[in-house]
């Protein structure tokens, strides 16, 4: 088991890194500002993104009810290719030294 998590200071406590361990778990440290390679960043909103591009939603209950409805719509293999596809984020920001980069 890899897990891939940001820098916030909960996921670098003592009590968090000691539990990971125990766990037997392998962690890969998420550098600082580089939403790049977080999943949710480069797919998952990318995604709802485009979902909710021109929509008027009247009120929060509009808004729940969409998301909820976009989440739902969404198979077990798009989640899966937005974890596939990490390897290659890596590369790409191994390739620009770290540096930003647009889609």
């Amino acid at each position: 088991m890899i897990l891939q998590h940001d820098n916030a200071r909960h996921h670098t406590a003592k009590l968090e890194k000691k539990l990971l361990k125990e766990f037997g778990w392998e962690v890969f440290e998420h550098p600082p500002y580089s939403p790049d390679l977080a999943p949710n960043d480069y797919h998952l909103f990318r995604s709802m993104e485009h979902d909710l591009r021109n929509k008027k939603l009247k009120d929060q209950i509009e808004l729940s009810n969409n998301l909820i409805n976009f989440f739902n719509s969404k198979n077990l293999d798009f989640y899966r290719r937005g974890i596939d596809l990490l390897p290659e984020k890596w590369q790409e920001v191994i390739e620009v030294d770290g540096e930003y980069f647009d889609y």
